[in-house]
């Protein structure tokens, strides 16, 4: 019973944090609420998300590693896990670097967005599968919510650059105009 109503509360906080970040614009306000709701909910320490350019490969191999496997990894099974063997050595420098022990992949497509590092537990329990479970949860809509808000902030820097564009020609044609009423007014003379 215990661990079902955890699993409820852990939904429960997934819905609101879904609802919320409806609502957000812009990335460094919707980073915020992920780490928020990793640290509120499963009280991780030292949350760091880094963004990459999604135009742009990653030119860490474990960073590689992560967005061709879209894969949650976890510091301490870098040992014991037989899929890790290949980047063992640049997966523990990884994690040693960041000062992390779980590595959230943000993965779209087959393009790596970002990261979620999470630290240990301020509670220092291990993470459970349950938790792993909500992580997972929790990771395929920031994905989404990151992708728009990539996508949205691009058009947005188009359109004011466009306008730019366009107030500048606006002023190109105010003179222009002034020029041939002087010269109209010129010729009458």
């Amino acid at each position: 019973n215990f661990f079902q109503r955890k699993r409820y509360n852990l939904e429960e906080t997934l819905g609101r944090f879904v609802d919320d970040i409806i609502h957000l614009r812009g990335i460094n306000k919707l980073i915020q609420r992920i780490e928020e709701a990793i640290a509120n909910t499963l009280y991780s320490q030292g949350i760091k998300t880094f963004i990459y350019n999604p135009n742009k490969k990653p030119e860490n191999s474990f960073l590689i590693w992560l967005g061709e496997n879209d894969k949650i990894a976890h510091g301490d099974f870098l040992d014991l896990d037989p899929a890790y063997a290949a980047i063992k050595d640049e997966a523990k420098k990884y994690f040693a670097q960041t000062q992390s022990t779980i590595c959230l992949p943000l993965v779209l497509g087959d393009n790596l967005l970002g990261v979620i590092n999470l630290g240990k537990k301020a509670n220092l329990k291990s993470y459970t599968a349950i938790d792993f479970h909500f992580l997972t949860m929790l990771k395929n809509q920031s994905v989404i919510a990151i992708s728009n808000s990539l996508v949205y902030e691009d058009i947005e820097g188009q359109v004011r650059a466009r306008t730019a564009e366009l107030v500048e020609a606006q002023k190109q044609l105010v003179q222009a105009a002034k020029l041939a009423t002087m010269g109209t007014l010129a010729g009458g003379v």
